[in-house]
């Protein structure tokens, strides 16, 4: 039913998304936002990299090289959606001495977890592959160890985090702004849902990975595109329909 080849031309459209935004990102902004959403799409490559070398590959080594990436990279991923949401709502947060000091204390843990995945040939602590046949094709699938459980939890607890900051921002910013925030928030709710789902099932394709490329594109749109036009259209219309002089 999936050809592993048509979800790698899936990734690679992707891929191709993430960086023009990133380069576009950076060309034409000088911002500490800008910075921000340009490190976060080129972070999120890096799964997605690690996600399509898996699915192409039917050898055990290079599967094991493609999720060295993937986990690798969804650390640094984290660690720049929690950047992005520090600079996305700073309008609606009320101390960024509290969000940076959040940022270093979950970089140093997240130091501390590339550090143990890369033990992981010296040590096999972390995961191990086993072969699977999934529609008559050969795929290689994570076989989690402790090392593993503690990636999780950090990447989660991250993530959580990072959902509260666009839960909390949604909650306290003016209603003209609060899609703004309400579409972030929701794109990664249903993200970290898909994410969950796929750890813990048997299926070797990991179709999050596309939803964290949807993330990606969405967030570089909200952070320089768009404006609340039909709002502004119905405060407008109301205003002048309530003049004295329409």
């Amino acid at each position: 039913m999936f050809s592993r080849f048509i979800i790698c031309g899936m990734f690679v459209v992707l891929l191709v998304a993430l960086f023009t935004c990133s380069m576009d990102a950076k060309r034409l902004y000088n911002k500490e936002l800008a910075k921000a959403v340009s490190m976060l799409d080129v972070a999120l490559m890096l799964p997605i990299i690690g996600n399509t070398v898996n699915i192409i590959s039917e050898n055990e080594l290079l599967t094991s090289v493609g999720c060295y990436i993937y986990y690798i990279g969804m650390d640094f991923a984290m660690f720049e959606i929690l950047r992005f949401a520090e600079a996305y709502c700073a309008g609606a947060r009320e101390s960024k001495k509290s969000q940076q000091t959040f940022i270093k204390i979950f970089s140093v843990v997240l130091a501390i977890d590339v550090f143990q995945l890369l033990l992981n040939p010296f040590t096999h602590h972390a995961f191990g592959l086993v072969p699977i046949t999934f529609e008559d094709e050969l795929y290689y699938v994570l076989d989690p160890y402790l090392g593993q459980a503690f990636h999780r939890i950090v990447d989660y607890t991250i993530f959580v985090s990072v959902i509260i900051i666009f839960s909390i921002a949604t909650a306290k910013t003016s209603k003209l702004y609060k899609e703004k925030y309400a579409v972030i928030l929701l794109t990664l709710a249903v993200v970290g849902l898909f994410e969950t789902f796929f750890v813990f099932s048997s299926i070797p394709i990991d179709f999050s990975m596309l939803g964290f490329g949807a993330f990606g594109v969405l967030a570089y749109y909200f952070a320089f595109y768009y404006r609340p036009l039909r709002l502004l259209d119905r405060m407008l219309s109301g205003m002048v329909s309530n003049g004295d002089d329409a």
